[in-house]
């Protein structure tokens, strides 16, 4: 996936739905790899490197992880560990709170 990602990188990935454009995280063969979404097919997703050097590639919906939403996001030092800390924070705040309770917003 050069340039934009290069060995070392690091990947947020979130499990939201895949949409045409997007850079998947997949299983292959017993490892991860990162690929850009460039449409889907037949209930998979159609796969294939930034640089055009493979073939576009269908993929089934179990292998993919996810789809990328920040990279590298802790290079950025303290702010980068702040904000990963507290979406992590946030998401579990979210599923503790008791449902029928909203926050008072007047």
């Amino acid at each position: 996936m050069l340039p934009l990602f290069r060995a070392g990188d690091t990947a947020l990935v979130s499990s939201s739905r895949l949409r045409r454009g997007d850079c998947a995280v997949y299983r292959a063969g017993g490892r991860a790899l990162l690929h850009r979404v460039a449409g889907f097919a037949g209930g998979r997703a159609v796969l294939r490197d930034d640089g055009w050097e493979l073939p576009p590639h269908a993929v089934h919906p179990r292998q993919i992880l996810g789809r990328v939403v920040s990279r590298n996001p802790l290079k950025s030092g303290l702010a980068g560990y702040a904000w990963f800390l507290s979406r992590g924070l946030l998401k579990w705040l979210r599923k503790t709170r008791p449902r029928g309770t909203e926050p008072d917003r007047s």
